[in-house]
């Protein structure tokens, strides 16, 4: 999943206006489109227009009974016979009539009060930002490439008993060069030991991380492993980005530090953390013409200040036009550039924006891996639209991405939907050329894709990928750590993708006729999801009970479907497999009292799981 994927839904600011604007008008704009088919834009549009109502049914008491003399008093001084005094909408010279002053007096200090009133219930970054515990700081702010970074740690309670603690890092690289996930990005997730935290006499810990000659930015995590404890920023590493020789801020560092935040950790850079790091501000504050700011951030010409929720909000859509009227005459653009204004146009719900600056993405730079995958996201939104002669509007991008995919490094994440694009709506000949891509594109950079082999894949190739993946030992490597997780949930999704490749090598098995090496592949990854305490195993009990049938055990095959069906997502479609292949042997009545059984078995086994 790129970073293009986290930017789906309206801003706030956008939904908030649709909230206001009349009923008919609303509903006929692009927001209330994405509103009516959209659940959770629709709860916070209820929330808004909840909030408005309870405002307009608060109560306003009336000003304090001597107000008025104290303005009068405070009126009657002595004031300078050419003060300027500012009413509401006038500006005059010397004194006013004392009536009007009354007015306008009052007027301004309730406008002020209830002002001053908002500040203090406004949140302030400061005062959401935790004191205390768990907090990790760094010098120099904008450490400089191959430099020294000094660390101080205070850490939670439950580490603070350690005598040391291990500092652990993952350098960025530059935007748009991180690999595609393989096999799960869990498991994928390691980072190196970069030194170790020593605790100092008031209780804190220190440390110091020499920088590489290439640094742009590092994820920090700290963990106490003996142990097992991690401790990061909330829900992300804490981040530290580098900056110029001279001190100041860096285009490269800040947009391959976006690039991190987006990739391993889910929902794109503004992700909610007790340090808050917002890239996207720096970028828009410092490089405000480069459009990735304002691509991932969540408001739009907002002034810094106390009363910015005073002022007009500048909606996004606006920002957006005056990026795409500057950027797109400009004869060349940089692929960060580019992929920048992508996830722009995908984040105001423009479908076609998004595939014209996609397609001129793929032109100019097809070598960016990026390219590719913005190009299909961008035709796949058509498709997801009620466009008139659809095919035919997909048809006509089919030979960008055949262009794209031949010019883009291998493997590549966006090979699989780029595939099924070409096979849906193309032609036989342009089908049969992607299905015999596979091979060239190494088909093992996503194992689902054995789940249904297209003809013309190479089997060869993927059976030994899975082989791979099912022996290679679930051991970390000396000197790595999981970055986001505990070694035992890392450890827990390892032996699930080991499952899963023995799941699929059993399914291979059977399909060249050889039901007992089948057989014996199912029990291998039964037992090792067992291993990885995973309580719900429909795919391995799923190859298990069609190798039991391919021998002839009906009585084992029939468990195995109901231990395949817990899953409820999967209990349907599981219950139909096991109707056609058991026949006379199924009884839904009987199934589905063992079934129920089964589902309390499972939750039992989570719970013990919940409870260590």
């Amino acid at each position: 999943m790129s970073g293009i994927d986290s930017m789906l839904h309206p801003t706030f600011e956008a939904l908030s206006a649709h909230a206001d604007a009349a009923h008919d008008v609303a509903s006929a704009s692009r927001v209330g489109r994405h509103v009516a088919r959209c659940e959770r834009c629709r709860a916070e549009v209820a929330e808004i227009r909840a909030l408005g109502e309870a405002a307009r049914a608060v109560e306003v008491s009336g000003p304090p009974t001597d107000l008025w003399s104290r303005i009068e008093r405070a009126a009657a001084g002595p004031r300078p016979a050419s003060a300027r005094v500012v009413s509401m909408g006038t500006v005059a010279d010397g004194p006013m009539p004392m009536a009007r002053r009354h007015r306008g007096l009052a007027a301004a200090a309730l406008v002020i009060g209830a002002a001053l009133a908002a500040v203090a219930l406004w949140p302030q970054p400061a005062s959401l930002q935790a004191a205390g515990p768990s907090r990790l700081s760094f010098t120099p702010a904008r450490p400089i490439p191959g430099g020294v970074v000094t660390v101080r740690y205070v850490p939670p309670t439950s580490m603070s008993d350690a005598s040391r603690l291990v500092l652990l890092g993952r350098f960025a690289r530059p935007a748009g060069q991180y690999p595609p996930p393989v096999g799960g990005r869990v498991v994928a997730e390691l980072a190196d030991s970069l030194g170790e935290l020593v605790r100092s006499t008031d209780g804190a810990y220190a440390g110091t991380i020499r920088l590489p000659a290439n640094f742009l930015a590092v994820s920090l995590a700290v963990r106490e492993p003996r142990a097992d404890r991690l401790d990061l920023d909330g829900f992300a590493p804490w981040l530290v980005i580098g900056g110029t020789p001279a001190g100041g801020p860096s285009l490269r560092s800040l947009l391959a530090a976006i690039d991190t935040r987006a990739l391993p950790f889910g929902p794109g850079p503004s992700l909610r953390t007790r340090q808050p790091v917002d890239v996207a501000d720096s970028l828009k504050r410092y490089f405000p013409r480069h459009p990735a700011g304002w691509a991932y951030t969540r408001s739009y010409g907002l002034a810094r200040g106390r009363f910015d929720f005073l002022r007009f909000f500048e909606t996004a859509e606006r920002r957006y036009a005056s990026l795409d009227h500057t950027l797109w005459r400009q004869p060349a653009l940089d692929a960060d550039q580019l992929h920048a204004m992508v996830v722009f146009a995908r984040r105001i719900d423009e479908p076609t924006e998004m595939l014209r600056w996609a397609g001129r993405f793929a032109k100019e730079h097809p070598e960016d891996p990026r390219a590719l995958t913005a190009l299909v996201d961008a035709v796949h939104e058509i498709e997801l639209r009620p466009v008139p002669a659809l095919s035919d509007s997909v048809r006509r991008w089919l030979p960008a991405l055949d262009s794209a995919y031949r010019r883009a490094p291998l493997p590549n994440v966006a090979y699989t939907d780029a595939r099924r694009l070409a096979v849906l709506y193309g032609d036989s000949a342009t089908a049969a050329r992607w299905r015999v891509r596979a091979q060239e594109n190494g088909v093992v950079d996503n194992i689902w894709l054995m789940a249904r082999p297209a003809p013309g894949d190479t089997r060869a190739v993927v059976v030994a990928e899975l082989r791979r993946r099912a022996t290679s030992p679930c051991e970390l490597p000396a000197g790595r750590f999981p970055l986001a997780s505990s070694v035992g949930r890392w450890r827990s999704h390892c032996e699930l993708y080991r499952g899963i490749a023995l799941s699929f090598l059993s399914s291979a098995a059977l399909d060249d006729g050889r039901p007992r090496q089948a057989l014996a592949e199912a029990d291998s990854a039964l037992a090792t999801m067992r291993l990885g305490g995973h309580c719900v195993s429909p795919r391995g009990y799923l190859a298990h009970a069609l190798a039991s049938l391919a021998v002839g055990d009906t009585v084992t095959a029939e468990s195995d479907f109901i231990g395949a069906a817990v899953d409820p997502a999967r209990a349907e479609q599981t219950l139909d497999t096991a109707r056609s292949r058991l026949g006379a042997r199924f009884d839904r009545a009987t199934v589905m009292v063992r079934l129920d059984s089964a589902r309390r078995d499972a939750q039992a086994c989570v719970d013990r799981g919940r409870a260590r």
